[in-house]
């Protein structure tokens, strides 16, 4: 018979009825009665019966215990939980900035319960956004349309090629659709796209053509390019998941991530990199006139620079945008800038987390912290209110963070910063926008082709150089490189319905006019809007020539002008060994722009304010917080 391992002990709270008396039964494992017969062997043995009550007050007991120690109250407590409070400062509202604020929101305070973090954003302009600016388009009140905005900045994203811009559009709520419109819109014209030298169409594309349409205009293609086409198609997307790697180690401290050297031994994508775009195409018998024409009008209308000043990389992103826009392309309903402002209003007070939002606030400077002994941790930053136009001294405030991101281009930022760095500079393109409304389409014989053939003027036109120009023009960028042509792009991009004038010393109304006597007169009729991209401001003149008209009153109906003194970085050619701003500048001090130099763009600037975000976490915490996808086949 086994061995009974046995002990009684009084349990004088319970009752049971067995009496107060229970025994261990060590084989068992339960506790038993001393008076109950044991069933199994038959040889009087106390039955062992388990008691769930006793058990129970062990439970509240050991509940009761560990609430006591996690307060403090008792032996054995441990000390209380010390609450941390983070601040960060980030400097510039754009792209860069509001995604690191919302990332930064996003991951919270990782410590313990009781820590906190506060966000702050100071923007020296009154609008959230940077350079995705939208309009309204005037048009008539009693219409009953929706307005129409035009993109003076970013004119919408690529769904296939810009993921991370797709997923916050979706998380935040906001309605995306393919570009609509004057675009892609069959109108009464049968041409979609013009390339224009300046002088006359060396390229038009039609609208969607079908059935024996879409074999002429192929034949045509192929006759006058060749297999360029898809020799350019088969090079990006070969060389694409190496430049995505290669840009995203670029961005990340070399402790945890890939060395850059090591995903330049594709000689491929090393000459992609380092070459001009015309000179790596040449090596890979993709010349003029496909260059010249499909591609270079693209990379003027992208970064406002020939083929001969940005890298070969450059050039195939650009192509690999423009091969599937006609159904990867999208614009966000309200504008660009809508994104950001949803992404704060989502994020702006989450859990133990707060942002401040600091609107028509610059940034004097920003000085470390220093005391006799050395220096401390935490930076010091000096703003004041942007003056409303008053005379009045703005008052300058100081103010301690534990964090600065400078997520504006440092090198126009005016900031006196202490101690003063010296990062590597990136070329910036300097752009004029012009949007007007008119009647009007677009006159055909302004851009070489018969007075009357409207079916046969392109809807969007692209400007690239005269063969007389290229030798001399091919290397320049900007107002010096945009040739005869005097911009880079022209497009329709909608339409709206307007009031009509009517002249002022119409009889019918008297004189002096009556002002109802003129609004009852006047009819909506629907007018085309255009947008224009130049190196420099465009006359009101050229605008009537290419509307094939010189009456300014009832042909352009509406103008507004946006100048943007930095508005496209220019991706030069590089050598992989060229030292790039880095993301972490000093202790506490970040920068989002450490991608500028070699690749640009919405997505690139939410990247690197993600990255930022994901960065300081590391640094807190020694882990990265954030994973998911960035650019086409990475994650981090």
């Amino acid at each position: 018979m086994p061995t009974t391992t046995a002990f009684t002990f009084r349990t004088p709270l319970l009752s049971s009825p067995w009496g107060k008396d229970f025994r261990y039964n060590g084989e068992k494992g339960c506790r038993s009665s001393p008076n109950a017969p044991d069933k199994k062997n038959n040889n009087n043995e106390p039955l062992v019966r388990c008691s769930f009550i006793f058990f129970a007050v062990l439970a509240v007991v050991f509940s009761v215990t560990g609430v006591m120690t996690l307060c403090g109250v008792g032996p054995g407590a441990r000390a209380p939980v010390t609450a941390v409070r983070r601040r960060i400062a980030i400097i510039g509202a754009g792209a860069s900035g509001v995604s690191a604020a919302y990332h930064l929101a996003k991951i919270g305070p990782r410590g313990t319960y009781r820590d906190s973090l506060e966000i702050t954003v100071f923007e020296k302009s009154p609008i959230v956004g940077g350079r995705c600016l939208a309009i309204d388009v005037p048009q008539a009140s009693n219409s009953g349309s929706s307005v129409l905005k035009v993109e003076l900045g970013s004119p919408g994203y690529n769904s296939e090629l810009d993921p991370l811009i797709s997923s916050l559009v979706q998380v935040v709520g906001l309605q995306a659709q393919v570009v609509p419109g004057g675009r892609w819109a069959k109108v009464e014209a049968d041409y979609d796209l013009g390339i224009y030298n300046g002088r006359n169409f060396l390229f038009r594309q039609p609208h969607n053509p079908s059935g024996l349409w879409y074999w002429w205009t192929s034949l045509i293609y192929f006759l006058r390019y060749g297999w360029a086409h898809k020799d350019l198609e088969c090079i990006t997307k070969k060389l694409a998941p190496m430049w995505d790697n290669f840009a995203q180690a670029l961005s990340f401290p070399s402790s945890w991530s890939q060395n850059s050297d090591s995903l330049l031994e594709s000689p491929e994508l090393r000459s992609a990199i380092t070459s001009a775009a015309n000179s790596f195409l040449e090596s890979k018998n993709i010349k003029h006139p496909f260059t010249t024409e499909q591609v270079q009008s693209r990379t003027r209308a992208r970064y406002g620079a020939n083929l001969g000043v940005l890298s070969g990389m450059q050039a195939l992103r650009v192509m690999d945008e423009a091969r599937n826009e006609k159904v990867a392309n999208v614009n966000i309903q309200g504008g660009m800038a809508q994104l950001f402002t949803r992404m704060l209003l989502r994020r702006i007070t989450t859990r133990n987390t707060k942002i401040n939002l600091k609107l028509g606030t610059m940034v004097a400077g920003i000085r470390k912290n220093r005391t006799d002994e050395g220096e401390t941790p935490g930076w010091t930053v000096a703003h004041f209110p942007v003056s409303g136009g008053d005379n009045t001294e703005p008052e300058l405030t100081m103010e301690e963070f534990d964090d600065v991101v400078v997520a504006a281009p440092w090198q126009f930022t005016g900031m006196n910063i202490q101690p003063e760095y010296k990062l590597p500079t990136v070329s910036w393109e300097k752009v004029h926008v012009t949007v007007f409304t008119s009647p009007n389409m677009l006159a055909p014989g302004a851009f070489g082709l018969g007075k009357d053939d409207h079916r046969g003027m392109p809807q969007r036109v692209l400007s690239t150089l005269a063969d007389s120009e290229r030798d001399s023009l091919n290397g320049k960028s900007g107002e010096e490189g945009v040739g005869e042509s005097g911009w880079w792009s022209i497009e329709r991009v909608g339409t709206v319905p307007r009031l009509s004038s009517v002249p002022l010393g119409s009889e019918s109304c008297g004189d002096p006019v009556s002002p109802s006597c003129m609004d009852s007169l006047q009819s909506i009729r629907t007018e085309n809007v255009f947008r224009i991209l130049s190196p420099s401001a465009i006359a009101n003149e050229t605008i009537l020539k290419y509307l094939g008209t010189s009456e300014h009153n009832d042909s352009l109906t509406w103008i507004h002008r946006q100048f943007w003194e930095h508005a496209f970085q220019t991706p030069l050619p590089s050598d992989q060994n060229e030292e790039y701003p880095p993301i972490k500048v000093d202790d506490g001090l970040w920068y989002t722009g450490s991608m500028e130099g070699v690749w640009g763009g919405v997505e690139a600037a939410i990247s690197m304010g993600k990255r930022a975000a994901g960065e300081i976490s590391h640094n807190w915490y020694g882990k990265m917080p954030l994973r998911g996808t960035v650019m086409r086949g990475t994650q981090w």
